[in-house]
């Protein structure tokens, strides 16, 4: 599973001094939740923004071993959390695992 975070170039430009000094990296975890309960949780990862990137990118690539997860529907969810600008947001969307 591939995820992309965008700061925005607005945000990127405000301070001059915003090229000059290192980007705090994001941390995201994906959970999988079934009938309201929470099924799983991956582990925290830590991304640090491409230095290079106009608008701030920070890709995210997900492992998920599902071998131990009933098949069916799940709500799956995304967390992506912005420590040095206390900022989280969220991707919420159904998935089904099949046999």
């Amino acid at each position: 599973m591939s995820l992309q975070a965008y700061e925005g170039s607005a945000a990127r430009t405000a301070t001059p001094s915003a090229a000059a000094k290192p980007a705090t990296p994001l941390i995201a975890y994906v959970s999988l939740y079934k009938e309201g309960k929470k099924a799983f949780e991956a582990t925290p990862i830590a991304v640090t923004p491409e230095a290079d990137s106009k608008l701030g990118v920070t890709p995210f690539s997900f492992k998920i071993g599902l071998s131990d997860l009933a098949r069916g529907e799940y709500q799956c969810q995304i967390s992506v959390l912005d420590p040095s600008g206390h900022r989280v947001a969220f991707w919420v969307a159904p998935i089904m695992l099949a046999p």
